[in-house]
């Protein structure tokens, strides 16, 4: 008889053993994002003190914040640097990204310096940026733009455009038909290693496209290149949109 019950609780356990174990909520995965203060930096003054030649500093709200706080895995926050025009390095989050929060001060308090909640996935790129609704943009109060920064949404050997200056532009890579990108556009296109012409412009309705920009660009094995057209405060709203590349050979943390 015992020996029956013995078999039998093992014959349960073997059955349902399984479906106990599904049912147990699974760790959330970790996510990662690096940020991208688009724009340049200001002009640089400087003045006599003292028989010393010193800068005066930019006025407020003419760049960003010099560090920021970014709550990572177990809620702890971590500081980065922000200059305008670099990357910063990956920061591990807790799950899916639901939302990306940056802050002024360390014990992350206040309400967000930034606050990002649409996410594209496990790994993205921040873009931060003055807002151009307002009349005289700052940093502020700056806006942010999430993109998908895997390695599916941007593969090596590929061309990545990044149109946020507010403009239609116009691009066109060695002898392949032009393609265009709205304001807020992002679009990928494949790239061999080599050297490849490379012609943005920008137009407006009815217009005809006004360059703002040519030169051979260098792919080379096993990289990916960024490329974004941009506006800062210091561009007027009429004047042509900048370009900026950043040419890369990836190196993006593993999900834990």
């Amino acid at each position: 008889m015992k020996s029956k019950i013995i078999l039998m609780r093992s014959l349960l356990l073997f059955l349902f053993t399984p479906l106990l174990l599904a049912q147990e909520p699974k760790a959330p995965e970790s996510s990662f994002v690096r940020v991208l203060p688009v724009g340049d930096m200001p002009p640089w003054k400087e003045q006599i003190k003292n028989g010393v030649r010193v800068q005066i500093p930019p006025p407020p709200g003419a760049v960003p914040i010099e560090k920021a706080t970014i709550p990572v895995n177990g809620g702890k926050g971590e500081t980065l640097s922000l200059v305008l025009g670099k990357m910063t390095k990956y920061f591990e989050l807790d799950g899916e990204l639901p939302k990306v929060q940056l802050f002024e001060n360390e014990l992350m308090q206040d309400n967000p310096w930034v606050d990002a909640t649409n996410s594209p996935g496990s790994t993205a790129l921040m873009l931060l940026m003055q807002d151009p609704r307002q009349s005289k943009p700052s940093w502020n109060h700056p806006i942010s733009k999430m993109i998908a920064d895997d390695l599916a949404s941007f593969p090596l050997e590929s061309l990545r455009f990044v149109n946020v200056s507010g403009a239609t532009i116009i691009v066109r890579i060695e002898k392949e038909p032009a393609f265009s990108l709205a304001p807020g556009a992002v679009v990928v296109k494949g790239s061999k290693p080599g050297k490849h012409t490379l012609l943005i412009g920008t137009a407006g309705a009815g217009e005809k496209p006004k360059r703002i920009y040519k030169n051979r660009i260098t792919m080379k094995p096993g990289e990916r290149t960024g490329i974004f057209m941009y506006r800062t405060s210091s561009t007027a709203a009429d004047s042509a949109p900048k370009v900026r590349f950043f040419p890369e050979k990836p190196s993006i943390p593993k999900r834990k």
